[in-house]
């Protein structure tokens, strides 16, 4: 449409009869007086045919409203166009995204932590951020302590036509096989053409899958014929199949027997499958040369399939010494030899000096020095010397007059006693697993015959676990936190139903937990209405004609509720009061009960939490009377 066109519309006349306004250079234009007409003058003027000719004034006035209507239309084409530009470019931005946003978004989701040789599964999600469909290439990247289910560190796929607003998921399944204790990194990368979007997750290698000891024993009698214990134990909740364990023997290691017998030469055992929770003994015989070395280590590790490839999951070692001791310390801790230590109960220590040589031994001085984050150093007792600035405990002849001439055969015993703390150090998921430790030093200036040293000096390490501790709370509420509806209402009355929720709350502190059980029984009066809710891997079961809730919980890892988010569940009673509980509290629940076995020491673990009633002071909707049965 032209600009006529245009005007003829904006005025609603045809093109011909419009006049154009004269301009001031116009000759044929009437002046016009610098003062305004009268009225009377404005209209005396004629035309020459007799008809009112048209003022100077009216003819001026056309001329400017035609100005005037030309930069309105300008105006008006002008903002039309701009609004159809504007737009133009807000479709566009619409439809192919702004050049400045994302085009996509990736997230993975993987466990926090792990164990070494474990399977697990992460998930990687590509978003489409676009209002089309989007293909682009995904590239997920390892740490060499992490593997494929193909053994690969780098897996690459091309992604096809993710539609809009919609995720695109891949299920990577994965081997951690990094050291104990490493972070090991899971990074995913989309691009799509443009700047790549890129996420990373770090995984914590908490332990090993599998648990293996080897200890040593010399054969009372025989200084070179030693007995070595190798025990196992499958930790984790799978199956590791094509296991076996190697031991190495070096050449200063003469192998004389096992049971079991070996599978292949005399040092490695063909497993099999080693099933969750089994373990297993190899106990081997042999002998050292006394003309070799001071002392060999005999190296055993657990293999098994990783990847479909042969893979060391955990490794122990034996030390065993030739040469004979001139003197023999041993380490009795609360009268017994693998004792294992409690929180915020002392710890009594039985240390033996026994000279091993054929001479006595004189002036002899024992130094005991004590390390590890759960001694409670401010209750060290002993009739040695305490130094508290590093801890140690020093005996001579002054403190123990045997040590003034050690006889041969001989044995000094000195006795310490040290605190143990009440509370964990815990600030970390890494803070778990203590230990009570520290190392025995003799010495003395008398030298045996056969020995070219110019004392003898002996050090002995020594250490005693520390057994965790974990904590079962109960608690009823009326008004759930959860937001669980609970139906009935108060007061409390003879065969009125009324419902509560039970939450149940699990805090573990410095070891793993396995096989953890927690268990109670509903009150009479009182039965489960089915509903349940739970933030762990697994629910509590009830049984409908006993009325016992149990909850089983395969492993809690330590700290679990205290340097983070505790395992919590909730269930919902319903409560019906009887006539003869008038004037009392309603019962819900009877005394809660946790049991477990402490991944750590091997020791049972226990708590127990009183029974739960319809007192709750904890519930912000609580008032004073609320917990009684009214007539």
């Amino acid at each position: 449409m032209s600009l006529e066109d245009i005007e003829r519309k904006f005025y609603s006349q045809p093109i011909q009869e419009k006049k154009e306004a004269p301009s001031e250079e116009d000759s044929s234009m009437p002046k016009v007086p610098a003062s305004a007409p009268s009225a009377g003058e404005q209209t005396s003027a004629a035309a020459p045919d007799g008809k009112a000719a048209p003022s100077p004034w009216a003819e001026a006035a056309r001329g400017a409203k035609g100005k005037i209507g030309k930069a309105l239309v300008i105006a008006v084409v002008a903002l039309v166009v701009l609004a159809g530009v504007g737009g133009g470019i807000y479709a566009l931005t619409k439809f192919f995204g702004s050049p400045s946003e994302a085009v996509a978004s990736v997230d993975i989701y993987a466990p926090l932590q792990t164990q070494r040789g474990v399977p697990f599964e992460a998930r990687v999600e590509v978003r489409n951020e676009t209002e089309k469909p989007l293909s682009g290439t995904l590239r997920v990247s390892l740490s060499h302590g992490l593997l494929g289910s193909g053994g690969e560190l780098l897996i690459e796929e091309e992604v096809s036509d993710i539609p809009p607003q919609s995720a695109y998921e891949k299920l990577i399944p994965l081997y951690a096989v990094g050291d104990v204790g490493a972070n090991e990194k899971l990074s995913a990368e989309f691009s799509a053409g443009a700047e790549p979007v890129i996420e990373e997750k770090e995984i914590y290698i908490r332990e090993s899958g599998i648990r293996i000891s080897a200890e040593r024993r010399q054969i009372p009698g025989e200084n070179s014929k030693f007995e070595i214990t190798v025990r196992y134990e499958n930790i984790s909740g799978v199956v590791f199949k094509d296991a076996a364990i190697e031991v190495r023997y070096p050449s200063a290691f003469s192998y004389l027997s096992a049971s079991p017998a070996p599978s292949e030469g005399k040092g490695v055992w063909r497993l099999g499958e080693v099933k969750n929770r089994a373990e297993g003994t190899i106990t081997i015989q042999g002998t050292l040369s006394q003309g070799g070395a001071a002392s060999v280590g005999i190296p055993v590790s657990f293999t098994t399939r990783v990847a479909g490839e042969e893979f060391t999951l955990a490794e122990a070692s034996a030390l065993l010494s030739a040469s004979q001791s001139p003197v023999l310390v041993s380490v009795i801790a609360g009268g017994k030899e693998d004792y294992v230590a409690r929180q915020n109960i002392p710890v009594s220590y039985s240390f033996r000096v026994k000279n091993n040589t054929e001479a006595g031994l004189s002036d002899v001085v024992v130094l005991i020095s004590l390390d590890g984050a759960m001694y409670d150093f401010s209750k060290v007792s002993t009739q040695g010397t305490y130094n508290s600035s590093n801890h140690t405990v020093r005996f001579t002849a002054a403190q123990a007059p045997k040590l003034r001439a050690l006889a041969p055969g001989d044995t000094a015993e000195l006795l310490v006693t040290a605190g143990v703390m009440k509370d964990f150090p815990l600030k970390t998921e890494n803070d778990k697993n203590f230990l009570l430790k520290g190392t025995v030093e003799v010495t003395s200036p008398t030298v045996p015959h056969n020995s070219t040293a110019d004392k003898t000096f002996v050090s002995v390490p020594f250490s005693h676990k520390v057994q965790g501790a974990a904590e079962i709370i109960a608690a009823a509420w009326r008004k759930d936190p959860w937001g669980i509806v609970n139906g009935g209402t108060l007061p409390l009355a003879p065969g009125k139903p009324i419902e509560y929720t039970i939450h149940w709350t699990v805090k573990n502190y410095a070891t793993d937990i396995r096989d953890m059980n927690v268990k109670s029984a509903l009150a009479p009066g009182v039965r489960f209405t089915g509903v349940v809710r739970s933030n762990a891997p697994t629910s509590p079961q009830v049984n409908d004609r006993t009325g016992l809730v149990t909850w089983a919980l395969p492993l809690v890892p330590a700290g679990k509720g205290v340097v983070n988010s505790a395992y919590e569940t909730v269930f919902q009673v319903e409560a019906t009061p009887n006539i003869t509980q008038v004037g009392k509290r309603m019962e819900l629940l009877g005394p809660t009960e946790l049991t477990g076995t402490d991944a750590w020491t091997s020791t049972e673990i226990a708590d127990r939490f009183d029974k739960v009633d319809s007192s709750i002071p904890h519930d912000p909707t609580f008032k004073t009377g609320d917990d009684l049965i009214s007539k």
